[in-house]
């Protein structure tokens, strides 16, 4: 049975993500989808999904804070090329870098480019 592993690192709405993709896992195929902040559970998934809800500064730091999370999202998506789908903050960190609440913040790097506000104008920041 195919697995989708939302990830768990404190930063999402994680009960209405999970009852989403379990819905339509449920009417497409025969799929388990879980949540789990767990490392060797999401290595051994099919899919991974990154939601993110807050600050890129703190989505980060909360996937930094799970020893070893970083290095299997990297593995499987980069490296194993698994079918990855990140939900607003957790899309906007596959940037290099994120600006917000004057913070210049380090992303994955996945994807080169930077998150800014689409109100530069007004921003104090100097990108």
């Amino acid at each position: 049975m195919p697995i989708t592993a939302i990830v768990d690192y404190n930063s999402g709405n994680l009960h209405s993500a999970h009852k989403s993709f379990e819905h339509v896992a449920n009417q497409l195929r025969n799929e388990r989808v879980i949540v789990s902040r767990n490392p060797k559970i999401i290595n051994s998934a099919d899919r991974i999904i990154l939601p993110g809800v807050g600050a890129f500064a703190d989505c980060k730091n909360g996937i930094n804070g799970i020893s070893g999370l970083f290095e299997t999202l990297y593995e499987r998506v980069i490296e194993k090329g698994k079918p990855f789908l990140g939900i607003c903050v957790g899309h906007q960190m596959l940037a290099t870098f994120g600006y917000e609440h004057g913070k210049k913040v380090k992303g994955l790097n996945w994807i080169e480019g930077n998150v800014i506000s689409i109100s530069t104008k007004h921003s104090k920041l100097k990108v």
